[in-house]
């Protein structure tokens, strides 16, 4: 068991480094290409607040969101989360507001 959380926590980690090192090459958006989906977290005048974008579904499920700034793992019961620097959030939420505010 103890194997699996160790495992789930170096997935999340691995993707934190990708987009920290995407990020730092000035190739963040790149990343982007070949997510799932993402949904856009709005308050109620509708404006943009964060993003969930969904990296893998069905096992495990996983996605980065910019409001708990983190990349988080969800595998039946077990689950994982590991945090994204600030900076790398405030990237990503300036390409997704784009792209909410253009819709």
């Amino acid at each position: 068991m103890e194997k699996y959380k160790q495992d789930n926590f170096d997935y999340c980690k691995s993707i934190a480094d990708n987009l920290i090192k995407a990020r730092s090459q000035g190739i963040l958006i790149e990343y982007f290409d070949d997510v799932l989906d993402f949904t856009f977290q709005v308050n109620s005048k509708k404006e943009y607040m964060s993003v969930k974008v969904y990296v893998t579904l069905g096992g495990p499920n996983v996605h980065i969101c910019t409001r708990e700034k983190a990349v988080k793992l969800f595998w039946g019961t077990d689950h994982a989360t590991y945090r994204l620097p600030c900076d790398v959030c405030d990237s990503i939420d300036e390409m997704f507001q784009e792209i909410y505010d253009n819709q």
